[in-house]
């Protein structure tokens, strides 16, 4: 196996796209981009699965199996799924059912029992996943100090479960405390930039993380800058959920009837690259400390609650 992918940078490209309405199928004058990349947003991740059911409507329901899926936390998780070809709806039903454990499970630090539970809905659909996707996809991780570095390979199934729980770990609110190849990690959000796109430029860029409307941003084509409360904990009531479907899919048709428009010359802001430096230190610090301080995690089933 060769787990580990060099970023890799393609000449600067931008495309005029025209515009099209959302109606039969995919119209050429606006193709499939050759990769798409889904950035971190823990529960934010909403915002994805309603622009899902989007872009299967303009490309075609097996996008994801068509384009190189790149992702970094739960735009990794995501970015398999869409990989392995699962439609909006399935997505759309576990994200629901797990959300409605409410707030207070991830005051609790719970999250990585969530990670596992829609891990498990994933591989029992597709118990071969980690062969399908093979070089398809590419899921982002860091490691110390702050280094970007894409897996695309995996042994079986335990190798992709571990490799998304690296990719996803945000110290102390992820107890599951992971390690890559050895090699102790945290959230590959944390380190992503214009240069690690797999088609720079012509890669198609979603985030719903607040710093994606931050001064000089220049990495992201959609962007729902969803505030912190948002992406950390779940939407609460009945129908939360399903209003975060509803924006991620009313961002990607305006997108479209906008003319599909990518932006030039990716790059993270000035704030991003220093004061993520900041924010990376600190991760570290309390990946040292639930490592070597904290008891290891013992996983717990979701809390299961009926939905109107």
């Amino acid at each position: 196996l060769k787990p580990l992918l060099p970023s890799s940078y393609s000449p600067i490209f931008q495309s005029n796209f025209a515009s099209m309405a959302e109606q039969g199928a995919a119209d050429s004058r606006v193709p499939l981009p050759p990769s798409i990349f889904l950035d971190g947003c823990a529960w934010g991740c909403s915002i994805y699965v309603g622009a899902q059911s989007v872009f299967e409507k303009m490309w075609g329901p097996d996008f994801g199996t068509r384009t190189i899926m790149q992702g970094d936390s739960a735009g990794a998780l995501i970015g398999v799924a869409w990989s392995l070809g699962l439609p909006a709806d399935f997505l759309e039903e576990v994200y629901s059912d797990l959300a409605m454990c409410g707030p207070v499970e991830m005051v609790k630090l719970r999250l990585s029992d969530y990670h596992d539970a829609a891990i498990d809905r994933i591989f029992q659909k597709f118990p071969d996943a980690h062969e399908r996707i093979r070089g398809r996809c590419q899921i982002g991780i860091t490691v110390f100090p702050r280094k970007h570095i894409w897996v695309t390979e995996w042994r079986d199934l335990a190798h992709l479960r571990n490799c998304l729980h690296c990719s996803m770990h945000i110290p102390l609110y992820c107890r599951e405390v992971p390690f890559w190849e050895g090699q102790a990690v945290v959230d590959g959000g944390i380190a992503i930039g214009g240069k690690h796109l797999a088609h720079g430029d012509r890669t198609l860029v979603l985030s719903a993380a607040p710093w994606s409307s931050w001064p000089g941003e220049r990495m992201f084509d959609l962007a729902i800058p969803l505030p912190i409360t948002q992406t950390m904990l779940p939407p609460s009531g009945d129908f939360g959920a399903q209003r975060m479907f509803e924006l991620g899919a009313s961002l990607v048709r305006e997108w479209f009837e906008n003319g599909g428009r990518m932006s030039p010359r990716k790059r993270r802001s000035a704030i991003f690259r220093v004061g993520g430096s900041a924010v990376c230190a600190g991760m570290w610090t309390l990946r040292a400390l639930e490592q070597y301080a904290l008891p290891s995690r013992v996983r717990r089933p979701p809390i299961q609650r009926s939905r109107l």
